[in-house]
């Protein structure tokens, strides 16, 4: 970016945000305007729903292989680890793997879409931690980690959407 200003009888050049005048040779930083930060609730909403999302779905695959262990040695006491180790291998896959329609449908409706993807996604992923409660089999385990893997994949883009682009927070 190169432009040349009159700037006190002398020809000045700015480059990329520093200018020079021709007569002195000497380099002077030039005052850029800087948009104002926003500091106000809205903006700690973006932070607050950013650690809201983070943390049930990361803290939980970070843990998940104490799910897998307990599981292993009372519950699923009968199955062989590698078993016992696709319950949990399902849920992060589905967790990833999701984030893909879901971004399709969040694309093609906007803020409006925000809003029910995160509701629905929040109830089936709180019913299916409340679900694994009841489970006493391989098949009950795998259907409840399936599901809230879903739901955790369903607002796993959502929440990348969020912390990169504050804006939507506020069309939910």
């Amino acid at each position: 970016m190169e432009k040349t200003t009159a700037a006190g009888g002398g020809a000045q050049q700015l480059l990329h945000g520093r200018s020079e005048t021709a007569e002195e040779g000497v380099s002077r930083p030039v005052k850029m305007p800087v948009p104002e930060m926003d500091r106000g609730w809205r903006a700690w909403k973006v932070v607050l729903g950013a650690f809201c999302l983070t943390l049930p779905t990361y803290g939980l695959l970070s843990a998940v292989g104490l799910f897998q262990t307990y599981w292993r040695d009372h519950q699923l006491q009968g199955y062989s680890e590698s078993e016992v180790s696709w319950i949990v291998s399902v849920f992060g896959f589905l967790m990833v793997f999701l984030a893909g329609p879901v971004g399709v449908v969040f694309d093609m409706f906007g803020g409006v879409a925000c809003g029910w993807i995160l509701g629905v996604s929040s109830v089936v992923y709180v019913g299916g931690w409340v679900g694994l409660g009841f489970c006493d089999g391989f098949g009950g385990f795998m259907g409840v980690m399936a599901l809230s893997g879903g739901a955790a994949g369903m607002f796993f883009l959502l929440l990348v959407s969020l912390v990169m682009g504050g804006a939507i927070w506020s069309l939910c």
